[in-house]
């Protein structure tokens, strides 16, 4: 109960009615990035959907094939996964958005957590 009040309450202040952020760094990963998502006003009334961004920065010369990987997850339970292609150029830090055409339910909303990842396929 104590949830479905602070979402109310944040629904009434703004559209923004979810954030999160992550960053993940490992010495290994030629591909670090930091990623956040954001809840917006969906299609439809009482309907959320989620809106993504990333930042990646490449830490080695080369051409990589990488894709950005988002999933919701409901306690087990894959809500939503999507991919996207990026393009990360050496030395730089590259922004970018990721937002599904998909809109979910207000209820239950505060269960939900954003989940993301950088796949690279490889060296080209």
């Amino acid at each position: 109960m104590k949830w479905a009040a602070l979402l109310l309450m944040a629904i009434g202040c703004s559209d923004n009615i979810l954030e999160v952020e992550r960053n993940y760094i490992n010495a290994t990963d030629p591909l670090p990035f930091y990623f956040g998502a954001e809840a917006e006003q969906g299609y439809s009334e009482n309907q959320w959907t989620p809106v993504y961004y990333y930042y990646i920065y490449q830490i080695e010369e080369g051409e990589y094939d990488a894709y950005f990987h988002c999933y919701l997850m409901n306690g087990d339970t894959v809500m939503y996964s999507g991919v996207t292609k990026v393009y990360p150029e050496y030395g730089k830090t590259v922004y970018g958005e990721y937002k599904p055409d998909v809109d979910f339910p207000a209820y239950g909303m505060g269960d939900v957590i954003p989940m993301a990842m950088i796949r690279v396929e490889g060296v080209r």
